[in-house]
């Protein structure tokens, strides 16, 4: 609530109160100071019966009511500034050429002031020193106040930004800011060049991905070699050899490549100039030819045909005879280098030679005894098509039998193959417990405290046992009685035996127990002792 005004009294103890109108509800006073305030907002706009009203304020002495005083109040409410003006639209966006003319309106703005219909309003731009000149206001209109060079504009990303500032002529004077942002767009001149040099080469091992080059096309329209790049023909068969980077304009490796199977590519590839003038459609290219020669790697391994032989020599063969000569060959066109021809396996006693791919064998020089034995040679030949790395080889494999060829009956021998003994290592493996010390130790001190548990058990019931009174067995049998009875005479030293006169006997000493007489079918030697 907002202080109207303060009534004042002379007087002691004075109150003061509001009598006239009775249910008025726009304005109350303080009791004990007198201020006077509203109760709620006074809007003149919604509730015009507010703008005059009249109170009648009594001052009273508290102590004697009837000592008072009536004042008459008149409260006007004048019309202030209260709401800035409202624009719409609200944001100024706009997007022109870099040719606009000057003059040419932008936008137009549409206020008005909530407080009077009838205000007049002021427009002034506000912003940057670029910005603040380069637009101006005509009434609400926006317009183009200078040339936008795009060069000038490249430095804020082609944008002017700029407030226009609407303010009306209220007391106080209330204002509205709306936000403008101008961006400049430039037009596209200049077509993208090809690159001075368009030739590479890659070898024919690369990897996929691997990089070739890179297409350096240029472009003179801002922002500068701002192009997109793509092939536009020469990879070969599907799948493509080759792909480039859309914007990086680098080469890469799509597929395997083969020097044997094609040595050179003729790409086409298309510059296309990207974000050089407003209209997208509005774009420049450019095609260039891009050759890439494949350079030729030892890459593939050596191929005989066949890669399997078998032959079968008499071992009276001439040794100065070739047996076969290896029909091998290299695809790959650098290996300058002649293949060199190894025997890797199967030369048992050195029977066998190559001199370069033909393959020799030396005299048999086995006993007349077992020359006519056949046997089997399974030769292997390792085939190197070069000295250094890279270096690929293949392995040929040639099966000769030398038959004997004997011409007088042979001897029969005997062979005795010894066979070497090796000795045999039994490895036995024996599961055990082996416990925790800690375990031991719980454990027997467990035993222990059990055993002196049981012991003095059986000591509680023994004593209990023996101090309690045996109860008379009227219908118990003899002959179980009588067995007790020997028990206890033959427990009795020899020496200290006495005569069973019917009376059941405590084996304690010191210590008499009365029990009933048991008659038995048996007389005693004497009279027992009272």
């Amino acid at each position: 609530m907002q202080l109207v005004t303060q009534v004042q009294a002379q007087g002691d103890n004075v109150r003061y109160e509001i009598i006239a109108p009775a249910a008025h509800g726009l304005y109350t006073i303080d009791t004990v100071t007198g201020e006077l305030r509203n109760t709620y907002e006074l809007d003149l706009q919604r509730s015009p019966e507010v703008a005059h009203t009249q109170l009648l304020v009594r001052a009273y002495d508290m102590l004697h009511p009837s000592d008072s005083d009536i004042m008459g109040l008149n409260i006007t409410v004048l019309p202030t500034n209260t709401l800035a003006p409202h624009c719409s639209p609200a944001v100024l966006l706009a997007q022109v050429p870099e040719d606009t003319p000057i003059g040419w309106t932008l936008a137009m703005l549409t206020c008005t002031d909530p407080d009077a219909s009838n205000s007049s309003l002021r427009y002034q731009v506000e912003g940057d020193q670029r910005s603040r000149y380069s637009f101006r206001m005509q009434g609400p209109q926006l317009q183009v106040n200078e040339t936008l060079d795009y060069d000038s504009a490249a430095s804020a990303r082609f944008q002017y930004v700029a407030t226009i500032l609407v303010t009306d002529n209220g007391q106080p004077p209330l204002s509205t800011h709306v936000p403008v942002l101008v961006t400049v767009t430039p037009k596209n001149e200049h077509s993208p060049a090809c690159p001075a040099s368009a030739m590479f080469s890659v070898p024919e091992d690369a990897a996929f991905g691997d990089t070739v080059g890179r297409v350096n096309g240029t472009d003179l329209d801002y922002p500068f070699d701002n192009i997109e790049y793509s092939i536009a023909g020469g990879t070969g068969a599907s799948p493509p050899a080759f792909y480039v980077g859309p914007r990086t304009g680098e080469i890469h490796v799509l597929s395997p490549l083969d020097y044997e199977s094609k040595q050179v590519y003729i790409l086409t590839v298309q510059l296309r100039d990207m974000a050089n003038d407003a209209d997208p459609h509005h774009q420049r290219s450019a095609l260039c030819d891009i050759t890439i020669q494949v350079q030729d790697t030892n890459d593939q391994p050596p191929r005989c045909m066949p890669p399997f032989q078998e032959f079968f020599i008499y071992s009276t063969r001439d040794p100065s005879l070739p047996l076969t000569q290896l029909q091998c060959s290299d695809k790959d066109e650098s290996t300058m280098l002649p293949l060199t021809y190894t025997l890797v396996g199967g030369n048992t006693n050195e029977h066998f030679r190559l001199a370069g791919s033909t393959l020799l064998h030396s005299a048999f020089s086995d006993p007349s005894d077992s020359i006519r034995e056949p046997r089997t040679f399974e030769l292997l030949v390792e085939v190197t098509d070069s000295f250094s790395a890279p270096r690929h080889s293949t392995t040929a494999t040639l099966v000769v039998h030398v038959m004997p060829w004997a011409t007088a009956t042979p001897s029969t021998a005997t062979t005795h193959t010894t066979l070497r003994k090796e000795p045999l290592v039994v490895t036995l493996t024996e599961r055990f417990w082996a416990p925790s010390p800690w375990f031991v130790v719980v454990l027997t001190v467990s035993v222990a405290l059990l055993l002196v548990a049981l012991a003095w058990l059986a000591w509680k019931l023994l004593c209990r046992a023996t101090g309690a009174q045996t109860p008379a067995l009227p219908h118990f049998p003899v002959l179980l009685i009588a067995g007790l009875l020997r028990q206890v005479s033959a427990a009795t030293p020899t020496g200290q035996q006495e005569q069973f006169d019917g009376r059941a006997q405590d084996p304690m000493p010191n210590t008499v127990h009365q029990s009933p007489r048991i008659v038995v079918n048996q007389t005693p030697a004497a009279n027992p002792p009272s």
